[in-house]
């Protein structure tokens, strides 16, 4: 992805992602965070809510893998066999203090277990409270799905921090 922004000369990022994209987003950011203004997190995942849920129940793979496999499936397979390694890597990369960075959670639990709602949104919350330049929005209605359930919060959001990043 670096190399690709790189070469296309786009340097000022509004990275916006969801779920275990904010995995994703967290290594980059570290990597390269001269390129980021900003970040929006979707219902993101986190090195915390994994330290409160524990990397097993999360690296469970929800298909029979005896039988053949979409490309979507490998991805799964893939991206679970390397899920304890990309959250190992990841403590060592935290996300930045001089980033704004706005979190956008789930109004609906959707976890199974109450108590692992209330680690998601807790896990949210740790992110915003790290620094001052961080805000909390709740898609109140939405469950995990916010990109799908409700477009609109997300399109509202992006433009708002647009907004605040050239003025």
């Amino acid at each position: 992805m670096h190399k690709c922004l790189r070469s296309l000369g786009v340097n000022n990022i509004l990275l916006v992602d969801h779920s275990y994209g904010a995995l994703l987003i967290q290594g980059y950011q570290f990597m390269y965070p001269e390129n980021i203004t900003a970040i929006i997190l979707v219902d993101p995942n986190s090195t915390t809510f994994v330290d409160s849920i524990g990397p097993t129940i999360l690296m469970r793979i929800p298909f029979d893998t005896t039988k053949t496999l979409s490309n979507a499936q490998r991805a799964d397979v893939r991206q679970t066999i390397a899920f304890h390694r990309t959250v190992e890597t990841l403590r060592e990369m935290p996300f930045s203090k001089k980033i704004p960075i706005t979190v956008v959670s789930a109004g609906k639990d959707w976890w199974p277990v109450p108590l692992w709602n209330r680690w998601w949104k807790n896990s949210h919350q740790s992110i915003v409270n790290a620094a001052e330049n961080r805000t909390l929005l709740i898609a109140e209605g939405a469950a995990h799905n916010i990109p799908k359930e409700q477009p609109d919060i997300l399109v509202n959001t992006i433009i708002k921090v647009l907004k605040s990043i050239t003025e």
